[in-house]
């Protein structure tokens, strides 16, 4: 049997909406867990070490990121986007990590060049980090902010 729920909003009891739904059928999830870092610097020197994103630019869905220690804790059990962009100062080799828990599960590589993306789809259990870890050294182009030439991006996806 099938039935039709017609609704604006979907909120929990505790009054915090979960999901709004407006007359063309489009969703928002206004507290979808998500958080786009940058840092700081023209320049910044890098060797074998996690990025150096200590500015959030935007994050909804709680306080998951943490500038101090440059890693995203997840806050439930579920799949994980993560996203990095870097611009190095000149062209050169280099290697991107993806890390969780301190363990590395994906690498990106770029060779003779000044820019690399990176982007993986994990599945993480509730309080484990996630962090990107540059694996070589060099100087990184970060310029914090709206418009960064270096960040990254973590979200919930399901």
């Amino acid at each position: 049997m099938a039935s039709t729920l017609k609704v604006d909003t979907i909120t929990h009891t505790g009054g915090t909406t979960g999901i709004t739904i407006d007359n063309a059928g489009r969703t928002q999830t206004p507290n979808t867990v998500c958080v786009r870092v940058s840092g700081t610097g023209d320049y910044v020197s890098m060797s074998n070490e996690l990025m150096k994103f200590t500015v959030i630019v935007n994050q909804t869905g709680g306080s998951n990121y943490n500038t101090s220690t440059k890693l995203f804790t997840c806050p439930l059990d579920g799949w994980y986007e993560a996203s990095c962009h870097v611009l190095t100062q000149s062209a050169q080799a280099g290697e991107l990590q993806l890390q969780v828990a301190g363990t590395t599960v994906a690498r990106q590589y770029m060779h003779n060049d000044r820019g690399m993306n990176a982007h993986n789809v994990i599945y993480c259990s509730a309080n484990q980090t996630i962090g990107w870890y540059w694996a070589n050294t060099g100087s990184i182009h970060y310029q914090g902010g709206v418009d960064a030439y270096s960040s990254a991006t973590y979200r919930l996806i399901g």
